[in-house]
């Protein structure tokens, strides 16, 4: 397989990050990896200057064992910010999406963004936050991203903004909450 656009891959990330992590580390983590597609971009979030992106990426792979062809998706966050070198990827991975959860009926709730808000809020704040989904108001936007706004129990509800974006497989992935 060509390998020319790996050291161009690996230069894009930061000098910190690719002291902890060789270009043979790099390399190898793409063994079998024959084509990969950008099926999805959108940003995440800011923090201490640097931007954070979720990414959803198509993969024609190599499956081992009996050598055949296959397709998989993966998705994950990607932080870039600016180094002395200008803007580089500071951070990021890519984990396998798993359809498991459809296939085998389980977890239905992962289908609908203001079910996947409530049960990512209730996570992290738990019992205040209402989970009653259809207390919740949800926008759609432009990019098939959607916001649903989670009011807590208070008598005055406090609302809390979280971003989803739906994945190739069916489910939604919360970006960001506030």
């Amino acid at each position: 397989m060509n390998k020319e656009p790996y050291p161009v891959a690996y230069a894009y990330w930061s000098q910190e990050w690719r002291a902890e992590h060789s270009y043979e580390q790099f390399l190898a983590s793409w063994q079998g990896t024959a084509n990969v597609e950008l099926v999805t971009l959108f940003p995440a979030g800011e923090e201490n200057g640097e931007l954070t992106f979720f990414v959803e990426t198509k993969h024609l792979e190599v499956v081992e064992g009996k050598p055949r062809p296959g397709i998989f998706y993966y998705s994950g966050f990607f932080t870039v910010g600016k180094t002395t070198e200008g803007w580089r990827l500071t951070g990021g991975s890519l984990e396998p999406e798993n359809l498991a959860w459809r296939l085998g009926g389980h977890q239905p709730w992962r289908e609908d963004p203001r079910q996947v808000a409530v049960v990512e809020l209730h996570g992290h704040l738990g019992e205040k936050i209402n989970l009653d989904p259809v207390a919740t108001q949800v926008t759609r936007l432009d990019d098939g991203r959607v916001v649903v706004m989670v009011p807590t129990t208070d008598e005055k509800p406090e609302w809390h903004k979280v971003i989803l974006a739906p994945l190739i497989e069916g489910a939604w992935r919360v970006l960001s909450w506030q």
